[in-house]
């Protein structure tokens, strides 16, 4: 592209100025997220840019781990001007480096790839020392009393695959409440819908069923 300028004064008289010229850069792709070099788990957001912008833009990303031959397109994206993909990671064992990278195929025929973006898929780590459920149902299942944040005996166990804390109790037919309170004590608690200190947890185990294993019922995850 040639710029130069114009100008005109009242009486007629023209001036124009020298010229420059100017070349449109093909766009550059920049992957935002993740970081370089993260310790990523669960489910995490790719995210691309595109500069210059153009609404008109379709971007691929793609996916390459170390049992690919090849990459792995695993999305096709025109929602300008962010381009964006959440991953699930959870299928991707733990220790393994994952790699991304974006396409961009411009109309005249230029193609852009951006710079490989690498992480590595880790284990969750928990985020406090522990997690109780205590209720009604602590009595049942070896604690001396009820309602007791620090007994042992209804600890949850933290789930280095998932980041859940999990517990698994043998409790007989009846109607129970419990909050989760961590580290032993009332000071920090969560309750119905996750709430902090919220209202109680409650679960019934139907007449007829002289126990019952609570696998899935107590889980939750510390943010």
């Amino acid at each position: 592209m040639t710029y130069r300028a114009v100008v005109r004064d009242n009486a007629g008289h023209q001036r124009l100025s020298s010229s420059h010229k100017a070349i449109v850069p093909a766009p550059k792709l920049t992957i935002e997220l993740p970081a370089e070099g993260a310790e990523v788990f669960g489910t995490i957001e790719v995210r691309v840019t595109a500069d210059p912008e153009r609404a008109s833009h379709v971007v691929r990303i793609q996916r390459r781990l170390p049992s690919d031959s090849n990459w792995v397109t695993i999305k096709t994206d025109d929602s300008s001007p962010v381009y964006s993909y959440y991953d699930n990671l959870s299928p991707v064992p733990v220790a393994t480096m994952i790699r991304y990278r974006a396409i961009l195929n411009e109309p005249d025929g230029t193609r852009v790839i951006s710079p490989v973006r690498s992480v590595t898929k880790t284990g969750p780590q928990p985020l406090v020392g522990s997690v109780t459920a205590a209720g009604s149902l602590q009595s049942e299942i070896g604690c001396a009393n009820d309602w007791d944040p620090a007994c042992t005996d209804s600890h949850l166990t933290f789930n280095t695959t998932n980041g859940l804390w999990e517990g698994t109790f043998q409790i007989p037919e009846g109607a129970y409440e419990y909050k989760v309170a961590i580290n032993n004590s009332w000071d920090v608690t969560y309750g119905a819908g996750g709430a902090a200190g919220g209202f109680n947890l409650r679960f019934s185990i139907p007449q007829g069923i002289s126990s019952v294993t609570r696998s899935s019922g107590i889980r939750c995850r510390m943010l």
